[in-house]
């Protein structure tokens, strides 16, 4: 994996967050708090489980897969 890795994923984090606060800031969905709650969790998990799978080959004691 190329050392840019981690950085690009980074970056594509950041352009999905821009995307949904610029989507929700245009178009407006009447749903409850809860709902909205609920999707951006499972989305920041999802995420962050990228980010795992990304960055663990830059950790310092990592093995081959």
């Amino acid at each position: 994996m190329a050392p840019w890795g981690p950085t690009a994923y980074g970056c594509f984090v950041a352009s999905i967050a821009l995307y949904m606060a610029l989507f929700l800031y245009i178009v407006r969905v009447p749903t409850p708090i809860g709902i909205a709650v609920a999707f951006f969790g499972l989305l920041g998990a999802g995420l962050y489980w990228g980010w795992y799978v990304v960055s663990a080959p830059y950790t310092k004691n990592a093995q081959a897969l």
